[in-house]
């Protein structure tokens, strides 16, 4: 999937990175603020296969993860914690 033309820069405001990491927005899988209907549509017109995946900003200003799985697209939120790290909340699990 390439698809650096369509990256959508996010405010900088949102990440304060740790030296040697990558900005999200300098990534071919980052799509910056669009919608969880958007970010479906997207995956599907890309074949929507399995772990085919996006990063996208949502509506309350942190990340989340769209995948493709068994023919479906799971949304998990990825929260930023007080010390800069993320969690990825899954609904039964969280992952640092």
């Amino acid at each position: 999937m390439n698809v650096t033309n369509n990256v959508v820069v996010t405010p900088a405001h949102l990440l304060t990175l740790l030296p040697g990491a990558i900005p999200p927005e300098s990534t071919n899988y980052f799509y910056g603020k669009i919608t969880r209907e958007q970010a479906e549509e997207l995956l599907f017109t890309h074949g929507a296969n399995e772990g085919l995946f996006l990063l996208r900003e949502s509506v309350n200003r942190n990340y989340a993860v769209s995948i493709c799985h068994l023919g479906r697209v799971h949304h998990y939120n990825v929260e930023r914690q007080t010390d800069c790290s993320y969690r990825i909340q899954t609904g039964k699990l969280s992952f640092n």
